[in-house]
């Protein structure tokens, strides 16, 4: 009788695919997706622009409703979920550990291992900076003109800028806790970020946590790593700041060529200016030649000294000049293998 009346039916589902948050979310999606084949159709940049304001949307939603799902589980009154929620926020995990070959000997003492790190990194920049004759002027820190102090906008702007990541520095606290600060409750930051504004970074906030990634090759090599710097959350923010001001100031100003890490310009920018001087040179019927070069590790080789000299010509204010040779000078480092750290180096 049940057979005849409830028969038994056999049900067949698809595979799940990756699930997007809502349908409002699957909505934009689609509207993304659109442009992008228009744009590939037609070759019409305003539906790449159309398609890139949407992902940014789509992200933003993404991560509004990721960061109510680890609200609701820290809310949980099961005691592991709450800590598992925890450790994912702090970036825990179990870590693959690391054997090192030195010589005929294979370390596989963490700590051993850690200081192997920290002087190969060091010993590798030192080796590329070589003799040289150039000294590096030293700026007078904490500084003593006239003071333009940080606004609650400028720290929240900064702070919106940064992603949201797991990364720290030597003390511990994860960006995003800092940055969920800096946008929620800017006044708990900014006495804190005028006073590293006016004497320059504490000693703690100058040491970087390196944390060495494989790269390719044997994994007991130790020259197929490369470092992975991580900073002070705080002083992560403080440095956005002081990148906001120094655009701010060289905008527009003759003499910035620079195309990198700048709004609205990339190496499209720089190829079509490079074009354009070409085809001046050209059509004035005079001879042109193009030098290109790449440096080795450029940001390790760095001389605050020769970067002050050219904020100067560019007429960049003193205070501005002091915070940025400060933020760059006198750093240590020590590398961090699963919770193993090295001795502190000085560059």
């Amino acid at each position: 009788m049940l057979e005849k009346n409830i028969p038994i039916r056999v049900v067949r589902f698809k595979p799940k695919e990756k699930q997007i948050a809502d349908t409002a979310v699957a909505k934009i999606v689609k509207q993304r997706d659109r442009f992008l084949k228009k744009y590939k159709k037609f070759s019409d940049v305003d539906f790449l622009l159309k398609a890139q304001k949407l992902g940014k949307r789509i992200r933003k939603i993404v991560r509004i409703k990721e960061k109510y799902k680890i609200q609701m589980k820290l809310q949980s009154t099961n005691p592991k979920s709450f800590w598992t929620t925890i450790a994912s926020m702090m970036g825990i995990k179990d870590e693959e550990k690391i054997k090192i070959k030195v010589g005929d000997n294979l370390l596989e003492n963490e700590k051993d291992i850690a200081d192997q790190f920290a002087n190969f990194f060091l010993k590798k920049v030192l080796n590329l900076q070589g003799q040289s004759n150039i000294l590096d002027e030293t700026l007078p820190m904490p500084f003593n003109g006239e003071y333009e102090s940080f606004t609650i906008d400028e720290i929240q702007k900064a702070a919106k800028s940064l992603r949201s990541k797991k990364c720290y520095g030597k003390d511990g606290i994860p960006l995003k806790i800092i940055k969920d600060i800096a946008v929620k409750r800017p006044e708990l930051l900014e006495p804190h970020l005028n006073e590293i504004g006016r004497n320059g970074l504490t000693n703690e906030l100058k040491i970087s946590r390196i944390i060495p990634l494989h790269k390719k090759g044997d994994k007991t090599a130790i020259e197929n790593y490369r470092p992975i710097a991580n900073l002070s959350s705080i002083s992560k923010i403080y440095e956005k700041i002081l990148l906001t001001r120094l655009l701010r100031e060289t905008e527009g100003k003759e003499g910035c060529f620079q195309h990198g890490y700048r709004k609205h310009h990339s190496t499209t920018t720089a190829l079509l200016e490079l074009q354009a001087r070409i085809a001046r040179r050209v059509e004035g019927r005079s001879k042109v030649a193009v030098y290109s070069m790449d440096l080795s590790a450029a940001f390790d080789l760095l001389r605050p000294g020769i970067m002050i000299k050219s904020l100067e010509k560019m007429n960049v204010s003193a205070q501005l000049q002091g915070q940025i040779q400060d933020f760059l000078i006198n750093r240590k480092l020590f590398v961090d293998l699963n919770g193993n750290r090295s001795s502190e180096l000085s560059r």
